[in-house]
């Protein structure tokens, strides 16, 4: 079996309970089981990566270069070892050359970012010639679609609905919750070419998420203070997470074409 069949017969919901809590667990996993699919080509850089949880589960070898903005997420990444360099840095301003990666990748990461168009410009002067953009966000229908904001506007009570869904997103911090449409063009004006865009998370999948999110609480002020989302992993891997994984794989097996996320990749158009 060679590296990507690998990848794609993973269970990466499995792994993924082991460490997050089941609201993080199932779009964290959807993304990998649908980005085991693409090609990554190195040399790589992993804009916005966090602690390096998503990383280390998802690729197979070393990445080349890992940037957050935060130190201590930066200084959690390096421990992971998936990373041949970290670097502390905004993507307003990526400290290297020109045309230095064939991939850039970013997991949920442009949605934070306020001046969306200026870092679309620095990853596409990053990017090599042909090189590839891929990135995943909530989009356009991620509010509408989560279980209370959809809830209240059935049974009539609209107004809190829609204050429902602009305070999670307040408190998410979601600057750019856009159409394939409209990335297409903040892409072209970078320099960028729109080759694909894949929804996934189903609106059953986003409605589970959103009913959990209160429980990720707990994960939170475990991370604050232990460094470690979830406590107890070796109870937790062999009794919590067969059952978790039985209650929840359904909205992980299953696919949708108006999901509530997007999987984008794009290409560096060449001059």
């Amino acid at each position: 079996m060679n590296e990507e069949e690998d990848k794609i017969k993973r269970n990466y919901l499995k792994e993924y309970l082991k460490v997050a809590p089941v609201a993080l667990a199932i779009v964290r996993a959807l993304e990998c089981r649908h980005l085991s699919e693409l090609e990554f080509k190195h040399p790589m850089l992993d804009i916005g990566c966090g602690n390096g949880l998503f990383a280390s589960i998802f690729f197979e070898e070393q990445i080349e270069q890992g940037l957050d903005i935060s130190p201590t997420e930066a200084a959690s990444a390096k421990k992971t070892g998936i990373y041949k360099n970290i670097m502390v840095a905004n993507a307003l301003n990526i400290p290297f050359e020109d045309e230095s990666f064939t991939t850039v990748f970013s997991n949920c990461v442009l949605e934070h970012i306020p001046q969306i168009d200026d870092v679309l410009k620095e990853i596409s002067r990053v990017l090599k010639k042909d090189g590839k953009l891929i990135f995943t966000v909530p989009s356009d229908t991620y509010a509408e679609q989560l279980f209370y904001s959809s809830f209240f506007k059935k049974i009539g009570l609209g107004k809190i609905g829609d204050f429902y869904s602009r305070k999670i997103n307040s408190f998410c911090r979601h600057y750019n919750l856009y159409s394939p449409s409209i990335w297409e063009k903040k892409l072209e004006m970078a320099g960028l070419k729109l080759v694909s865009n894949k929804r996934y998370l189903s609106p059953n999948a986003t409605k589970v998420h959103d009913i959990m999110l209160v429980f990720s609480v707990f994960s939170l002020i475990n991370k604050k203070l232990f460094k470690r989302m979830i406590l107890f992993r070796r109870f937790r891997r062999l009794i919590v997470v067969p059952i978790l994984f039985s209650i929840f794989k359904r909205f992980y097996e299953s696919d949708s074409e108006n999901g509530s996320s997007l999987l984008i990749v794009a290409i560096k158009k060449g001059r």
